[in-house]
């Protein structure tokens, strides 16, 4: 099941072919989307039971999730903000094709590693007994963890959905003149980054939601294996990893660009990417 994930993954990335930051944008909601579709009608017509509905909600909310992405950017880049389209195709010009092979590789794996946990929970929802092999009733049921990681997942999507919608809607205020100011209202008050913020508890719900199934023991030794906690787990670094570094990034093109704003700075001393805290004065430098 891993290798026909990755398959589908590799198909939804493709797309960064025609443009190279596709790779990274478009194409990452796109391969979730095509995962998590699939699984819900796959694993729904081969049951030959009703699936638990938490564990529809579970991979429902990751196709929701990435439906919703791929609308915003795809919005974003062609109707509220043209010049990104422009910078897209000079990026795509200067691409090397062997570049766009192996972003395209790597991407994928991880892609696939992300979405692991809806697929393992699918796949426990319709899991047959036999003489070799019979999953507890406490491993496949939706016990406290995974029931914390959808609430997790469900106020990701909704933290990230509203971040992004109220950031895009100030900075196309005024004709676009917004576009360069700093964004300051709803959600942006309390954190530096509340989009990236719902993104991260979105995905670490949805590992949450997963690790519990009894998937994760060997059928044939009947003893449980460390290769599919192994695998959610790279996935959920991958995605932490990546969260942080544009993060990081994006603070210090804040910095650069807001710098001389003093109530930004203010608010940098004082807010953060969890919300609003207070900085000792010897640690302020260490912040964005």
């Amino acid at each position: 099941m891993p290798l026909l994930v990755l398959v589908v993954t590799l198909l939804g990335t493709s797309i960064g072919f025609q443009s190279f930051l596709y790779f990274v944008t478009v194409g990452y909601a796109l391969a979730i989307f095509l995962v998590s579709s699939m699984a819900l009608l796959v694993y729904n017509n081969k049951a030959s039971h009703t699936i638990p509905t938490l564990t529809n909600i579970h991979t429902s909310l990751a196709l929701l999730w990435s439906l919703r992405l791929m609308i915003f950017l795809l919005h974003r880049e062609y109707v509220n903000w043209p010049q990104l389209h422009k910078r897209t195709i000079q990026v795509n010009e200067r691409s090397r094709m062997e570049s766009k092979f192996s972003v395209w590789i790597i991407c994928s794996f991880f892609y696939a590693t992300m979405v692991m946990p809806c697929i393992y929970r699918m796949q426990d929802a319709i899991i047959v007994a036999d003489e070799n092999y019979i999953p507890s009733s406490s491993s496949s049921s939706w016990g406290i963890v995974g029931k914390i990681g959808l609430i997790l997942q469900g106020t990701g999507l909704l933290l990230e959905s509203v971040a992004d919608a109220q950031k895009s809607s100030f900075k196309s205020r005024n004709r676009g003149e917004n576009r360069s100011k700093w964004c300051h209202v709803g959600l942006w008050k309390y954190s530096t980054h509340p989009n990236f913020l719902g993104e991260g508890m979105f995905w670490v719900g949805t590992y949450l939601g997963g690790i519990g199934c009894c998937c994760c023991r060997s059928k044939s030794k009947n003893r449980r294996s460390i290769m599919p906690w192994m695998i959610c787990t790279v996935g959920l670094l991958f995605i932490t990893f990546v969260i942080r570094g544009a993060v990081e990034s994006l603070s210090v093109k804040q910095l650069r660009n807001y710098g001389q704003d003093g109530e930004f700075l203010e608010f940098k001393k004082t807010h953060g990417f969890f919300g609003p805290f207070r900085i000792p004065k010897h640690l302020a430098v260490l912040s964005f």
